[in-house]
C-alpha cells in the first residue's frame, strides 16, 4: 500500500479548521505512521469530521455494515477515531489534531509506555509548529473564568460559567489529563497537579465506545472537581465554540498542557481567548505578592513593591489570580469589545477563511 496516504492524511488533517501544519523536516508524517497503519490510514482518510453513521461509511469502504463498525470500533479503541451517539445511534468521527487525535494516543491499550515515549518524543520534535495554528482566529479554545469572578454577572454566557455548562450535561465522564500523562511519560516532568482534572460532556448518556478510558460522573463530582481546580490554581479551558452536543472542560496548568504552555513557550496569544481581564485595586491591594508569584500562571502580574499591577496584554482572564486575594483587590472585568462565542458551524467557517486568507497574504 502507497506510503502516499500518510501525506494526504495529513493534507486532511490540515484542512480542517484546527490545523496540522507541516513540519519543515516533516516530522509530522513519522507522527501519523506511528498512530495508524497503512490500511488503518486508508479507513480513517474515508472517515468524515462531520459524525456519521456505520452505514454511510461502509459505502465508502465497499464493505459490510458488520465488517465496518467491527473495523470503526477497533479504530475508536485505539484513538484513531471516536464514536458518539445522537438521537440514539452512533456515530464515528474522524478527528482532528488538537484536541483529538494526539490526547488519544495516551489512551490506547495496544501501545505499551516505551512506544508512547517515542510517541511524545515525536510530538516534542513537532509541537514548536504547532504554534502555527495560532495564526488565525478565532482562538482554539476559550478561558472560562473562576466560578467566584462571574458571581455578580447578570448573564454570563455558557461558556463564561464552568458550573452552568456542568449543569446543561445530560451525561458526564471525568478522563485523565493527557498533557500532564504525555510529560510523565516523555521525561518524567509532569507537575504535582491531580491527572483526573479533564471533564467531557455529552447530550447523550453514552460512553460505551469512546473514550476507551475514564468514568461516568455525577453532576456532583463534576462540579468539585472544577472547585479543587480553582483551589490548586489550575485554570479551566474549553473549545472556542459553543456545541451542546459534545464539549471538554480542561483544568490546566502551563507546564504540561499544550494549549498554556504555547501561551507561555512559544507566546501564541491567539490560542485562547477571553472576554475578560483582571484588574488590582491599587488602594486596597496589600503587595504581599502572593497572585503574582504563585497564582497566575502566565506572568502577567508584576509586585512592584507595594502594589501589584496586570499586563493586559499577557492577561488571559481566568481569574485564579483573585481565589486567593485576602484583601479582595482583585476583579474580572469583561472588554469592552466582548465577543460573542460562536456556534461550532460559525467558528469552522472562519478558522477556514482567516486561514485561506493568511495564507495567500
Amino acid at each position: 500500500m502507497s506510503e502516499d496516504i500518510y501525506y494526504k492524511l495529513a493534507e486532511k488533517l490540515d484542512e480542517m479548521p484546527h490545523g496540522f501544519p507541516h513540519a519543515e523536516n516533516g516530522v509530522e508524517i513519522k507522527i501519523l505512521r506511528w498512530i495508524f497503519r497503512p490500511e488503518e490510514a486508508e479507513i480513517a482518510y474515508n472517515v468524515s469530521p462531520i459524525p456519521e453513521p456505520a452505514e454511510a461509511i461502509a459505502l465508502r469502504l465497499n464493505k459490510s455494515i458488520t465488517e465496518t463498525i467491527r473495523i470503526l470500533d477497533l479504530m475508536c479503541k485505539h484513538g484513531q477515531l471516536i464514536s458518539l451517539k445522537y438521537e440514539g445511534v452512533d456515530q464515528y468521527v474522524f478527528q482532528p489534531w488538537v484536541p483529538g487525535l494526539w490526547e488519544s494516543q495516551y489512551y490506547r491499550e495496544d501501545r505499551t509506555e516505551d512506544e508512547k515515549r517515542e510517541f511524545s518524543a515525536l510530538y516534542e520534535e513537532y509541537y514548536p509548529t504547532f504554534k502555527k495554528t495560532a495564526d488565525y482566529k478565532p482562538a482554539n479554545a476559550r478561558t472560562i473564568p473562576v466560578g467566584e469572578a462571574i458571581k455578580n454577572e447578570a448573564k454570563p454566557h455558557r461558556l463564561e460559567d464552568v458550573h452552568r455548562m456542568i449543569d446543561d450535561a445530560t451525561s458526564l465522564c471525568a478522563v485523565p489529563c493527557v498533557c500532564r500523562i504525555e510529560k510523565r511519560i516523555y521525561d518524567n516532568s509532569a507537575c504535582k497537579h491531580s491527572v483526573e482534572t479533564v471533564v467531557l460532556s455529552n447530550q447523550e448518556t453514552n460512553w460505551e465506545k469512546w473514550p476507551p478510558i475514564g468514568r461516568v460522573i455525577t453532576k456532583e463530582e463534576a462540579h468539585k472537581i472544577m472547585d479543587d481546580a480553582e483551589a490548586a490554581g489550575l485554570i479551566h479551558n474549553t473549545w472556542n465554540a459553543d456545541d451542546l452536543l459534545f464539549y471538554f472542560i480542561c483544568n490546566c496548568c502551563t507546564c504540561c498542557c499544550v494549549l498554556m504552555r504555547a501561551v507561555k513557550e512559544l507566546d501564541a496569544r491567539n490560542m485562547v481567548t477571553s472576554n475578560f481581564v483582571a484588574h488590582i485595586d491599587p488602594n486596597t491591594c496589600a503587595g504581599c505578592g502572593t497572585c503574582a508569584e504563585q497564582r497566575c500562571r502566565v506572568n502577567a502580574i508584576t509586585n512592584k513593591g507595594d502594589v501589584c499591577y496586570v499586563n493586559s496584554d499577557k492577561c488571559i482572564g481566568c481569574g485564579v489570580c483573585l481565589v486567593t486575594c485576602q484583601v479582595k483587590a482583585i476583579t474580572l472585568i469583561r472588554k469592552p469589545q466582548s465577543e460573542v462565542p460562536p456556534t461550532a458551524l460559525e467558528w469552522a467557517e472562519q478558522r477556514i477563511a482567516n486561514k485561506k486568507e493568511a495564507m495567500e497574504g
